[in-house]
């Protein structure tokens, strides 16, 4: 567990086949692996609620717009890859993983406000980029106070990590592992 996306739909998908499989045997295979996975995923459920409280709430404008990107054929080919996604335990391959840290805050957030949601963000952002740094072959950029689509908010700074990501591959201190290496 610890990617709560990728976490929903492993627990969605362990109760659709819990709910249409035919045989008794994969159903409690399925049940089993949703009990499994319940308490760890209840606690990111926490983690996500508490998170949520401190957010600044949305305006009528922004939930409109939010709303109408979502509806779009971007959005919901986007929700359809969201959908989709897995777990890699182990990437054999370099990753550049490249976050805000904290996210950009709307200037309207007071003060009391944006060191919680900062706090929580930062949490937030934290177990993200611990998952990243466990893989052999990472490297992990945080950049302070960049919005969410950090190549529009800070395109020099990724830019330019991403060039010293290639040539650091290109010199061959991050190996390129093929996909049969352990």
């Amino acid at each position: 567990m610890n990617d709560l996306q990728i976490d929903m739909i492993s627990m969605r998908r362990y109760l659709s086949h819990a709910l249409d499989d035919i045989n008794p045997a994969d159903e409690k295979k399925a049940v089993d692996a949703f009990l499994r996975e319940l308490p760890s995923f209840e606690k990111e459920l926490q983690t996500f609620s508490h998170s949520l409280s401190q957010a600044a709430p949305m305006s009528a404008e922004e939930l409109a717009k939010g709303t109408a990107e979502r509806n779009t054929p971007e959005g919901r080919a986007e929700r359809a890859i969201l959908d989709g996604e897995q777990r890699y335990n182990l990437l054999k391959c370099p990753v550049l993983a490249i976050f805000a840290y904290p996210h950009k805050l709307p200037a309207n957030v007071t003060d009391d406000a944006r060191v919680r949601q900062e706090k929580a963000d930062m949490e937030f952002v934290d177990q993200r980029a611990k998952l990243f740094r466990s893989q052999p072959d990472a490297t992990v950029v945080l950049l302070p106070h960049a919005a969410h689509g950090v190549q529009d908010s800070d395109r020099a700074e990724v830019i330019k990590e991403i060039e010293a990501f290639a040539a650091k591959i290109e010199k061959g201190s991050t190996p390129v592992k093929s996909a049969d290496s352990n």
